[in-house]
């Protein structure tokens, strides 16, 4: 088995399950480090990523996952490790005990800060923070991302689709 600390758009346990099988193991944070949307993804839109930071008081909210070998190539795919991403990992506790947990960073030359996330996109990252009840400053901090309209309307509606999924699964009481 691995662990993996999701951070951004995999938060949301469905999400991830539409992904690869997986675990949840429970709430953690990241000291020394900043959430940023400025990972350009192979569709020209921001994605999630971690800022390593020199003050301790930056904080990233996020969930260890317990994951098979297998699944983790899998989201190693998904997610474009060696194409954008690096693969890192990272000491975590939990309730006690300390998890090294992979997590996925961006490669230098795959940040922009100008490139903005799809509405669709920043939504899925805020329904995971809402669904595992992150701190509201935190949650703030993610609204206040400028985020953009996903002009490919079959990626739009597929996303779209995803998010009214969630919203059914949460209403249904998780």
């Amino acid at each position: 088995m691995v662990y993996y600390f999701a951070y951004g758009s995999n938060l949301h346990p469905l999400r991830l399950s539409e992904r690869v099988s997986s675990s949840p193991i429970g709430v953690t944070s990241l000291q020394g480090y900043r959430l940023t949307f400025h990972k350009i993804s192979s569709d020209g839109s921001g994605k999630c990523n971690i800022t390593k930071t020199t003050s301790n008081n930056d904080i990233v909210y996020g969930v260890i996952y317990k994951l098979s070998r297998s699944q983790k190539a899998t989201l190693d795919k998904i997610e474009g490790v060696g194409n954008g991403y690096n693969c890192k990992k990272v000491a975590l506790e939990f309730r006690g005990i300390t998890y090294k947990c992979l997590v996925y960073i961006a490669v230098p030359k795959s940040i922009d800060k100008g490139v903005r996330p799809y509405h669709w996109y920043k939504q899925l990252v805020l329904m995971g923070g809402n669904y595992w009840e992150f701190p509201e400053p935190y949650i703030s901090s993610i609204k206040q991302n400028k985020s953009i309209a996903d002009l490919d309307i079959k990626r739009r509606n597929k996303n779209k689709k995803l998010i009214n999924k969630i919203l059914s699964y949460e209403r249904l009481g998780r």
